[in-house]
C-alpha cells in the first residue's frame, strides 16, 4: 500500500511538472518573442537617433562654415528665404520633368520628402522616378547638375524593368536662411 501511494504521488508530481512546463511554454515563450521584437525596435530607434544626431551636428557645424564663405557667393546656387520649402520641392520636380522630356525620358513618379530646417541652410529633398532608355537616363543625371540652382544627389538607383530602365533619384536643394 505504501508503495502504491508513493507511486501515485510520483505520478501526480510528474503530471504537475508536465502542466508547469506546458504553461511555461505557452506563457513565457511568447513573451520572449515579444521581447526580441522590442529589442529590434529599440535598435532601429538607436540607429535613427544616431543618424539624426549626426545630421544635427553637421547642420550646427555648417553654421561655422558659413562665416568663411560670403553670402554673395552662395546666393546664385541657393534658394532665397522668401521661397517656401514646398515651393522649392515643386520647382525641383518641375525642372526635372522638363529635363526628362528634353532628354528622351519620362518622370513616372515623385515623392516630396520631409524637409530639414536649419539655422543657416534648410534642405528640401525630393525622390524622383524616371523611366527610359539607359542613355536618356544618363543624360537626365548629367543635366541635374546644371539646371539652375544647385542640386545635391543624395541617392541613386538604376533598375531594369522588362521594357525599359528605371532611375530612382533623390535630390536636395537648399534654402539660405540668413
Amino acid at each position: 500500500m505504501a508503495g502504491a501511494g508513493k507511486e501515485g504521488s510520483i505520478r501526480a508530481m510528474g503530471i504537475y511538472l508536465i502542466i508547469l512546463l506546458a504553461l511555461l511554454r505557452f506563457l513565457i515563450y511568447p513573451l520572449y518573442n515579444g521581447l526580441e521584437r522590442q529589442k529590434q525596435i529599440l535598435d532601429e530607434q538607436k540607429k535613427s537617433l544616431t543618424l539624426k544626431t549626426r545630421l544635427l551636428n553637421q547642420q550646427q557645424g555648417g553654421a561655422h562654415l558659413a562665416a568663411f564663405v560670403g553670402r554673395e557667393r552662395l546666393t546664385p546656387y541657393l534658394y532665397g528665404k522668401e521661397q517656401s520649402l514646398t515651393g522649392i520641392q515643386l520647382d525641383i520636380v518641375h525642372r526635372m520633368n522638363v529635363v526628362a522630356r528634353e532628354k528622351g525620358g519620362e518622370l513616372v513618379r515623385f515623392e516630396m520628402l520631409e524637409t530639414i530646417p536649419g539655422r543657416t541652410l534648410s534642405e528640401a529633398p525630393v525622390t524622383l522616378w524616371f523611366s527610359g532608355p539607359p542613355q536618356a537616363l544618363m543624360n537626365i543625371l548629367r543635366a541635374a547638375e546644371s539646371t539652375g540652382k544647385s542640386l545635391d544627389v543624395k541617392g541613386m538607383e538604376i533598375t531594369k524593368s522588362p521594357q525599359e530602365f528605371l532611375l530612382l533619384l533623390t535630390l536636395s536643394a537648399y534654402r539660405l536662411e540668413r
